[in-house]
């Protein structure tokens, strides 16, 4: 009886299997790093500077990047690494006028002390009266503020 009530209470204060420490990436970061776009074989270079918040995600484990221009993305946290939850699609205006569908389908946050190096790519569609297929890259590093 007494091993039972020892497991129920090590089950409770641990739960099932543990849980993934997400506090060392949630903060406000200040992002330095470009997107580089590739559209019809031409290549035009969009500059990632500027604040964005890291918050706990809706699910154990994930966090969820918010940068000025409201494309939220999910990341599952593994120790010091966080890879892309899924294919994400956001809509946000794009960098040279009209309209960036973007679909981001691989990437990944490194972080080392007080800094996250990121990386991440996927396909784009830029709508400026007409529809042009892209694709893109991401990268850079976050700072804590």
């Amino acid at each position: 009886m007494k091993r039972m009530i020892w497991m129920a209470l090590l089950t409770v204060l641990f739960g099932c299997g543990g849980g993934v420490n997400v506090q060392p990436f949630v903060g406000n970061w200040n992002s330095v790093g470009n997107q580089i776009e590739t559209c019809n074989s031409v290549q035009h270079t969009t500059s990632l500077n500027g604040m964005l918040t890291i918050t706990q995600g809706s699910s154990s484990g994930d966090v969820v990047t918010n940068p000025p221009n409201g494309c939220n993305i999910t990341w599952s946290v593994n120790g010091n690494t966080a890879t892309l939850k899924g294919s994400q699609t956001c809509t946000v205006p794009g960098s040279a006028g009209g309209t960036w569908t973007a679909t981001v389908t691989s990437g990944s946050l490194s972080l080392s002390g007080n800094t996250i190096s990121y990386s991440d790519q996927g396909t784009g569609v830029l709508y400026t009266g007409q529809t042009t297929q892209c694709t893109f890259t991401q990268s850079g590093t976050f700072t804590r503020i």
